[in-house]
């Protein structure tokens, strides 16, 4: 993905990722704390192309 591409593009990268973040922190009160990281550097990215949109 290209940080030129339409807001519209962003957003829904940034939706996508919001939700698969989500989805590893339900996988992690199961399974592993090592999902926790991954939920935290997902809400970043969700958070840096909701920026760039």
């Amino acid at each position: 993905m290209r940080w030129d591409e339409s807001p519209r593009l962003l957003m829904i990268a940034s939706v996508a990722s919001a939700v698969l973040g989500a989805a590893f922190v339900l996988a992690a009160i199961r399974d592993h704390a090592g999902y926790n990281v991954g939920a935290a550097l997902l809400a970043l990215l969700g958070a840096l192309f909701a920026y760039r949109a």
